[in-house]
């Protein structure tokens, strides 16, 4: 070993890619969510910050991964301090909380400034037409209807949706 050159590597912090998400999120968070949310027991002895991981999530949408365990060998690829993968999985699912709570709170805000509403409706499927009749997911609430615009049948529900003239689903 001391037949080869010493190297000094430079140490530069390479700033987060999902820092420009936390930016974004974070007024957010602290106008929306509640303080009884913010102040939970032992919130501050959480490896993740609430604002992380709905920063996080946000990214990974970003960059288009949707399996989760295939983020999370990112993230600690990335050298980030993580819980483990179950427990991190949890706590984004527990994220969903936040992110509704935010969403309703933008609502209130934008609501009032709406002139007008389209309501559209498209289905979703929960499965391959192939599989119409066998499929017994949601067997009590989900059928078969008919999608006139492609002409095809499908199992699954009907889902309508609310857009103001902002663009913001309601």
């Amino acid at each position: 070993m001391s037949d080869q050159p010493k190297s000094n590597q430079s140490n530069n912090r390479i700033q987060a890619p999902w820092f420009e998400w936390q930016t974004i999120l974070s007024p957010l968070y602290h106008k929306y969510v509640p303080a009884v949310v913010r102040h939970r027991k032992n919130v501050t002895q959480a490896i993740l910050q609430d604002v992380t991981v709905l920063a996080l999530m946000c990214w990974q949408v970003t960059i288009g991964i949707e399996n989760q365990r295939a983020f999370y060998r990112l993230l600690a690829s990335l050298g980030l301090l993580l819980p483990e993968r179950s427990r991190f999985n949890r706590i984004c699912q527990q994220a969903g909380a936040l992110f509704n709570m935010i969403r309703n709170g933008l609502l209130q805000e934008a609501l009032p400034t709406a002139t007008y509403t389209i309501i559209n409706s498209m289905p979703m499927p929960l499965c391959q037409p192939i599989r119409n009749h066998s499929a017994k997911v949601f067997s009590p609430t989900a059928s078969i209807g008919y999608n006139a615009t492609k002409k095809t049948w499908f199992y699954g529900f009907k889902g309508h949706f609310q857009v103001t003239n902002a663009g913001i689903v309601v």
